[in-house]
């Protein structure tokens, strides 16, 4: 009697099935890959917009508690006495915004009345996260050593300046000093002058005592009142054009506390300053606004809000934009 033995079939894959199925793997891997990139990016994009507007909250309530918005730092006027010339190294806007982002401990460590440099590298490098944009770099990534830098010499001598520039945290946002109008060519009527600025945050003089600086006694006061063209119509804040390959690095990019260089803490817009498009745009200066979200650049308004603006827009609109005065109210699209 013969016994049938059953055939067992064994189970696998073939060689074309298994290409089969990598092939497939690889192109869902293809189709999903962008999207995830893009949630994530939306998802920094939308914490860097919330840094935004806390940001330009504790600006105006700066504004509301003291009476006048936070100067970007205090400088000098060529115009002024040298008796008037103790200003221009004092820490910039973000020490004196501290306590309204809940940094008030921070904030009592910072002079405001000493020069940057002056304070104790730990506190120079203390980086505070609200002022990064998750976009460009993390908290690990935002400090920059002590160093030495040569410097052009405005003289017209042609000669450079060996100049050692302290080491701090960096940040990404910078306050609206202005259009740029009145010029940077070396003359008294220069927008980085103490008094110039046609921003609602500029670099504003200040009286000197016997001690030196003071700090709150301002020649320079910015009121809600003076931002005639609404505070709804006024840049307040915005991000920093910084090229790539720039950070940490001298003049796109300087410790945010700084208040020695403008550049480190603030921007100007208009005419002859567009709109950084991205990181690797080298016709935007490093006094431009910038942003590295593929979408725009994130700005903040007088009034809080927070709005994303097209690098291609006019210059001459944003010039309106950043002017708080000029009659030229210019409207947002």
């Amino acid at each position: 009697m013969k016994h049938h033995v059953p055939h067992c079939r064994k189970n696998g894959f073939t060689l074309v099935e298994l290409l089969v199925v990598i092939a497939t793997l690889g192109l869902l891997i293809g189709l999903l890959l962008p999207a995830v990139q893009a949630a994530r990016e939306a998802a920094r994009d939308t914490q860097c917009k919330n840094n935004l507007h806390q940001l330009a909250l504790a600006v105006v309530e700066h504004e509301h508690t003291f009476g006048f918005f936070p100067p970007a730092r205090l400088e000098p006027h060529p115009e002024h006495p040298w008796e008037y010339y103790c200003s221009g190294f004092q820490p910039s806007w973000p020490a004196r915004i501290l306590p309204f982002i809940e940094q008030k401990s921070l904030a009592e460590s910072w002079r405001l009345d000493w020069a940057f440099s002056g304070h104790p590298e730990p506190l120079r490098k203390k980086v505070v996260p609200a002022f990064l944009c998750p976009s460009r770099r993390i908290a690990a990534d935002a400090t920059v050593d002590d160093e030495y830098y040569i410097e052009d010499v405005p003289s017209g001598c042609g000669c450079d300046a060996l100049r050692w520039q302290p080491g701090g945290a960096l940040g990404d946002y910078g306050a609206n000093h202005g259009d740029g109008s009145a010029g940077a060519v070396g003359a008294e009527t220069d927008f980085y002058h103490g008094g110039n600025g046609s921003g609602v945050l500029i670099s504003a003089r200040t009286f000197c005592s016997a001690n030196g600086a003071t700090p709150d006694e301002l020649i320079d006061k910015i009121t809600a009142q003076q931002v005639t063209d609404g505070l709804s119509q006024t840049l307040l804040l915005g991000e920093m054009h910084v090229r790539e390959g720039q950070l940490g690095r001298y003049p796109d990019n300087a410790p945010l506390f700084d208040g020695d260089h403008l550049f480190a803490s603030a921007r100007v817009g208009g005419p002859g300053y567009p709109i950084g498009n991205g990181p690797q745009d080298t016709l935007a200066i490093f006094m431009s606004f910038g942003s590295w979200h593929p979408g725009g650049c994130n700005v903040a308004l007088g009034d809080g809000s927070v709005r994303t603006l097209d690098p291609l827009l006019d210059t001459v609109v944003l010039g309106r934009l950043c002017n708080r005065a000029d009659g030229e109210i210019a409207s947002l699209p």
